[in-house]
């Protein structure tokens, strides 16, 4: 054996040795168990890198739609926009008949029930663009929640394969 070389094979068994020198002494390691180790510890190192994935991912999203309520629905936009709709339009009725009534009596006192008619239509209109505004965010909330749900079932797989 040559004092330069760093592996050699046991003619007796086929085993591939690592030769190891120190000062007084030279010995021989089993090269196998030393892959068996360094598969070992990549698949390790495999596995933290996609609890780091599946952390990360929960930790995105829940920063991104935290804030967004957890029970948002298509039905729930409906009814609070539905709510301020006619709530709205009744307000609007009955002080634009108001308007109409005091206006023939003198046009100075039409002033109160027509500022309660503009009002009536400004929750009218915050109506409508409040229903549209829930049914948009509920919309985005579940989309979003499928793909994350999709992505942490797909890096769990892999977790489970790197075992």
């Amino acid at each position: 054996m040559s004092p330069t070389a760093n592996f050699v094979t046991c003619n007796h068994c086929s085993t591939r040795l690592a030769i190891h020198r120190t000062g007084s002494a030279a010995f021989t390691e089993v090269l196998e168990n030393l892959a068996e180790s360094a598969n070992r510890l990549s698949s390790q190192v495999d596995r933290i890198a996609i609890q780091n994935d599946i952390e990360r991912l929960d930790r995105d999203f829940e920063t991104k739609y935290g804030d967004m309520p957890k029970t948002a629905s298509v039905a729930g936009s409906i009814f609070k926009g539905g709510f301020l709709t006619v709530w709205g339009l009744g307000w609007c009725g009955i002080s634009g008949t108001m308007t109409l009534m005091v206006s023939q009596f003198h046009p100075l006192l039409a002033i109160v029930p027509g500022g309660m008619f503009v009002l009536g239509l400004a929750v009218l209109i915050g109506g409508f663009g409040g229903q549209a505004k829930l049914h948009s965010d509920a919309a985005t909330y579940r989309e979003a929640e499928r793909e994350y749900q999709a992505q942490r079932a797909e890096l769990l797989v892999q977790l489970e394969d790197a075992r």
